[in-house]
């Protein structure tokens, strides 16, 4: 476009003038004559100065003016050369820069779809706990036999994660991303605030206890979440998947991570699989009649098992065999 609008402006003027007029060939009338037309309009002075330019620059890339050459066909395609030139860098440039811009954001693009896909995985074993201060700040207790899972995108869109097992919550507030916690039996959805989930996939029982300020709990059967408040408990049973909300004493449900735990009318088989996880043993029940039997106490986590056992054994009719094995968990049968 700059190009076609220069010729049509140029046929105003004799081009054998511009050409002496820049050369200084003219005589002083010849020179008023050119001079007024230039001053005449704004696009005569944008024409002589595109040809001027254009000029120079054939001086600079030093391009000569022979007697034999016409002058005005030279200056006429020296311009439209040099203008081509330009636009041909110009363009060029922005070509490059586009392509580096493209290339810069498809390799960000490419790096953050990488970085989406990525799974960041925590997995306690049985007999350990775990201590885990998220990017965001959240703080994530892992009781044993936990696994705990995240995209590498944690924070930069949303705040989900996937658990199976028990954890501890203590969540910095952000009401721009809520904190989601999904389980195999429902989700958990808080924005700041401190809980607990229990989820173990080999109990039928699954729990959330909230701690402090609120959150909604949301499964498959119930069409609306359930909005709990701090010291309620919200208990779904996976054979019958009905949930019972109730409030519950707290410390029974979250001292696990002080080393304590509490349980409060316990069935012996879930007593046993807190006892694997902790102790990182295998239980076997010779007498199926003993997995209902029901338990109260409290105990430490890290004292010896065989400590908690002989307890267990002076409140019950029921005894313990231990079978130490060399490389797998200790066996433990009760008869």
């Amino acid at each position: 476009m700059p190009v076609r609008s220069y010729i049509i402006r140029y046929s105003f003027m004799k081009e054998k003038k511009i050409v002496q007029f820049l050369q200084n060939q003219l005589g002083e009338a010849e020179k008023l004559e050119v001079l007024n037309w230039i001053e005449s309009t704004s696009e005569n002075q944008k024409t002589f100065n595109e040809l001027k330019n254009a000029w120079i620059l054939g001086d600079t890339f030093g391009y000569e003016r022979g007697a034999k050459q016409d002058d005005t066909k030279y200056i006429v395609k020296h311009h439209l050369h040099t203008t081509m030139m330009i636009l041909i860098f110009k363009y060029a440039a922005i070509g490059l820069m586009l392509i580096s811009i493209g290339a810069l954001l498809y390799s960000q693009g490419h790096k953050l779809s990488q970085l989406s896909h990525q799974i960041n995985e925590y997995v306690v074993p049985n007999g350990q706990t775990a201590n885990i201060i998220l990017c965001d700040g959240t703080t994530v207790y892992l009781n044993s036999g936990s696994v705990l899972k995240y995209s590498g995108s944690y924070a930069i869109k949303e705040r989900e994660l996937f658990l199976e097992g028990e954890a501890f919550f203590d969540v910095v507030s952000n009401k721009n991303k809520p904190f989601i916690v999904r389980t195999a039996q429902f989700d958990v959805r808080a924005t700041g605030t401190s809980f607990n989930i229990q989820a173990y996939p080999n109990s039928d029982i699954s729990d959330v206890t909230l701690v402090s300020g609120t959150l909604t709990v949301e499964t498959i059967k119930d069409l609306y979440p359930i909005v709990l408040s701090s010291g309620e408990n919200a208990s779904l049973n996976r054979n019958t998947n009905e949930i019972k909300l109730s409030k519950v004493e707290q410390n029974q449900y979250i001292s696990w991570k002080e080393g304590i735990v509490t349980f409060r009318n316990a069935r012996l088989e879930d007593i046993a699989m807190m006892l694997e996880r902790t102790y990182n043993v295998k239980i076997l029940f010779s007498n199926e009649k003993t997995r209902n039997l029901r338990y109260n106490g409290t105990m430490l986590r890290y004292k010896p098992i065989d400590q908690i056992l002989n307890i267990i054994e002076l409140t019950s009719d029921i005894k313990f065999n231990i079978e130490t094995r060399a490389n797998e968990p200790n066996l433990i049968t009760i008869k």
